[in-house]
């Protein structure tokens, strides 16, 4: 993801115009933000913290659902 914050699209001629659509989804384009702000961090686990901490109990629940399921797709692939 670039640093310029905007989402990356893909143009098609439609005529004399252009039609411009999205190449990723916007799920996608937030996790690509939030590394990128993640990335800003000279302490990365410290900013996670902070984030983790600023989490409703909901979202945090939601995060460790993706870890576990992240930690079983690197358990299949070796």
């Amino acid at each position: 993801m670039s640093g310029s914050g905007k989402l990356r699209q893909r143009r098609e001629r439609d005529g004399r115009a252009w039609r411009y659509e999205p190449t990723g989804s916007r799920s996608g384009y937030t996790a690509a933000l939030m590394n990128d702000a993640l990335g800003t961090s000279a302490d990365r686990r410290t900013a996670l913290a902070h984030f983790v901490l600023q989490m409703s109990p909901h979202d945090a629940a939601l995060l460790q659902q993706a870890l576990d399921q992240a930690r079983g797709q690197a358990d299949e692939t070796g």
